[in-house]
């Protein structure tokens, strides 16, 4: 299978807070990412429900990038800060109605 088979999806985020370094991974295959972009900057809060706020806004966006590629033929790969993206990785096959066939964390 090539590269073209995948889709590698970026969210560059640790609970809801930027961390724009996970983004040097562009720098590997910089013509095949999409990378999840924040409403606005976000920088650490304190508040644990705005944290909640800003994770399911960033996992949305996930998922429907996940719907999009299924959609298109592709495997989503997720490039992201934390487990908990994964929330948003298995909304997308849900909505695309498509079962997860394997789910690794590294």
């Amino acid at each position: 299978m090539g590269e073209k088979y995948y889709r590698k999806i970026v969210s560059p985020f640790l609970m809801g807070q930027s961390r724009e370094g996970l983004c040097r991974v562009e720098s590997l295959a910089p013509d095949s990412l999409e990378i999840i972009e924040a409403d606005s900057n976000y920088p650490d809060v304190k508040d644990s429900n705005e944290k909640t706020l800003r994770m399911g806004k960033i996992y949305f966006k996930l998922s429907e990038k996940v719907k999009s590629a299924v959609g298109d033929g592709f495997v989503p790969v997720s490039i992201a800060g934390d487990c908990v993206s994964a929330i948003g990785v298995l909304a997308g096959l849900q909505k695309a109605q498509k079962q997860p066939e394997r789910i690794i964390w590294l």
